[in-house]
């Protein structure tokens, strides 16, 4: 069915009732979208390409996509929407519709880019779309972020920051503070702090979020935090799928940037795996010139072992002592002889 230009039908149109959380408003929303695609498409409404927009926050910035497409994927996509016309979601070819909100005269995306992008290289003029009302920012931008984790190519660094934004947005508090406290639980477990009343709720809360949205448990999503911290030469590797969590774990641990550029490129294209890339990474920062002079200078800083140390040692210690400082002192001969 088409609809467009004033005669446009929009599902949720009432103002909902207050939710009790952002869970609660997303499984509303969810099962109206169900209902819209499974009774004949019914509110399913053509919406005119120019008239879509991203996101804007209430604080009048736009709400990034953070996610990177392949411009290969889009062709692909266009050329299949080409093969199945007039077949497909009203005659368009397309299987699903994208997926709008209302904001004033404005309709903005919330889900389906690939699909807006394909339509362009085709010429498409309008699109299929489901249009909600009523759609806060943090629930726009969850639901942005869940569509995104459904994505089989999606990269690491774009998975766990929007993992962790939906729990931020699930508890109503920022991303900063979902990162500490996900840090806390960390604390927590390895027994270096103890939880509140409160913390063990937000425990469960964060636990219950995280199995609805992704396929980690919340110990591997902590485990993973990690990658926002990461070199930014890695993250862009990462964010371009050019290496996976364990191989840039590997690589963070180099602090030199041009090794590390060494690195990602035998990684690039030698698809090596984990075990041969520890070998590279020992190969490179041994031959290093300037892992050299930190191994020297440290070689030949001032020892923190004191006399008064060794007289409290007991005699078997003592003779311990004795015979290792006697080969120090046969090797610091050998050394002043090589140096002469």
């Amino acid at each position: 069915r088409y609809v467009t230009g004033n005669q446009r039908s929009n599902i949720m149109a009432k103002k909902p009732p207050a939710k009790s959380s952002i869970m609660d408003e997303i499984r509303e929303i969810e099962s109206s979208v169900e209902k819209a695609m499974t009774d004949n498409f019914s509110n399913v409404i053509m919406v005119p390409i120019s008239d879509i927009y991203e996101i804007s926050l209430a604080s009048g910035e736009q709400m990034h996509n953070r996610i990177s497409y392949s411009v290969t994927e889009v062709k692909e996509l266009a050329g299949n929407l080409k093969d199945i016309e007039p077949n497909g979601l009203l005659g368009t070819g397309l299987l699903q519709p994208i997926v709008l909100r209302k904001n004033g005269s404005r309709f903005e995306r919330i889900s389906g880019f690939r699909r807006i992008e394909a339509f362009k290289i085709n010429n498409a003029l309008e699109i299929p779309s489901i249009v909600l009302n009523n759609i806060s920012d943090a629930t726009a931008r969850f639901m942005r972020n869940s569509e995104n984790l459904k994505r089989e190519n999606i990269n690491p660094y774009d998975e766990i920051y929007g993992i962790i934004e939906n729990v931020a947005l699930s508890l109503s508090i920022t991303f900063k503070e979902a990162i500490s406290f996900l840090n806390k639980i960390k604390n927590h477990n390895s027994g270096k702090t103890s939880f509140s009343d409160h913390d063990k709720q937000m425990y469960i809360s964060v636990t219950d979020v995280v199995r609805g949205i992704c396929k980690y448990e919340v110990g591997a999503l902590i485990e993973r935090l990690v990658i926002l911290n990461m070199n930014t030469l890695i993250l862009d590797a990462l964010k371009e799928n050019e290496l996976n969590y364990s191989q840039a774990k590997e690589i963070n641990k180099v602090k030199d940037d041009e090794i590390v550029k060494k690195l990602l490129y035998f990684v690039k294209n030698k698809n090596s795996t984990v075990s041969e890339l520890r070998e590279k990474i020992k190969e490179l920062t041994q031959s290093d010139p300037k892992n050299n002079d930190s191994f020297v200078k440290k070689a030949l800083s001032k020892s923190s072992f004191q006399e008064k140390d060794y007289k409290k040692l007991d005699s078997g210690n003592k003779a311990r002592a004795d015979k290792i400082l006697k080969e120090i002192n046969d090797l610091k001969i050998q050394l002043e002889e090589l140096i002469q």
